[in-house]
């Protein structure tokens, strides 16, 4: 029997670690298409909510308790706000105003941020390697900048809400590291998508204008059905059970597909232009994050959407 554990574990590792990424990069053109027909508000709420019920329905039917102590009900509370309502309200936007290739690149800027938090919030050291790997993401933004902006339309308020998803994850990411929760992770990410859905509901039902269902198509129900299942639930499932079995930096180096995942399913699913910009400043922001997650002592990280 002990002699069959290790197999075991190696045969999941691909499903555990691989599958979530491929999952989470295929969602941004998800995303795009959905916004076709629906509002961000709306899209965004037919997912965070309903995926957060669905994940604590698992826990609870797997027999493990929803109860969370008193103490980190407000620490639990700011990261659903900064890691689902502001990071999933902005992405949702800032897609809008650039492709979703570009997009994916700003975004994943957020384990920069989360690196420069750390410093300011936590007392961590800003190490030459932190340097060197903010350094890079700047000069890969730089890079997707470099185009005349009078041909990129309102690409600058696209990068902006993009930013503001990656430096709100990022502060999410320190408020929960900033802890000692001593609950499962996958209890924290439940009531974290259902506290941060909750603003994304209310921003649906009172900003939002009136949506035509019976109109829409049933390619963005499927991008609705995509996204609550294979963006939020399984994954989500699956991840957390392959970082309880992996080193931090094996599960780090399996995030680092995720944006190539992203711009490469753009360019094939939604057309997105692929340029020499584009690809350039794909390669500076994963060797940024290569450098963060390879970094001694440091953390390989929590789940990047």
């Amino acid at each position: 029997m002990a002699a069959g554990a290790p197999t075991k574990k190696a045969n999941a590792g691909p499903i555990l670690l691989v599958l979530p990424c491929i999952f989470w990069g295929l969602h941004w053109p998800m995303v795009a298409i959905g916004l076709t027909e629906l509002d961000a508000w709306t899209l965004r709420a037919l997912a965070i909510v309903p995926a957060g019920v669905l994940l604590l329905g698992f826990l609870w039917l797997s027999g493990q308790s929803l109860a969370v102590p008193r103490r980190l009900i407000g620490p639990l509370l700011l990261a659903g706000v900064l890691n689902i309502a502001i990071f999933q309200v902005a992405l949702a936007f800032g897609i809008q105003f650039m492709n979703t290739g570009r997009a994916v690149i700003v975004v994943y800027t957020m384990p920069l941020w989360t690196a420069l938090f750390g410093v300011w919030f936590l007392g961590e050291k800003l190490t030459r390697t932190r340097i060197a790997a903010l350094s890079l993401g700047m000069c890969g933004l730089g890079v997707l900048l470099s185009q005349d902006l009078s041909a990129m339309a309102n690409a600058p308020l696209g990068i902006a809400l993009c930013l503001l998803a990656a430096a709100a994850f990022g502060g999410g990411t320190v408020a929960v590291r900033s802890q000692d929760w001593r609950i499962p992770s996958a209890l924290i990410a439940g009531w974290q998508l259902i506290l941060g859905g909750i603003p994304v509901l209310a921003g649906a039902l009172l900003a939002a204008p009136v949506v035509d269902w019976p109109s829409i198509s049933l390619k963005v129900w499927l991008t609705v059905v995509y996204a609550l299942l294979l963006s939020q639930l399984v994954p989500y499932i699956l991840w957390f059970r392959g970082v309880q079995l992996y080193p931090a930096v094996m599960s780090g180096l399996a995030t680092l597909s995720i944006p190539i995942i992203g711009v490469l399913s753009g360019a094939l699913i939604m057309d997105d232009p692929l340029g020499w910009r584009e690809l350039l400043a794909l390669g500076i922001v994963c060797g940024a994050l290569l450098l963060v997650v390879l970094e001694p002592g440091g953390s390989a990280q929590t789940k990047l959407q």
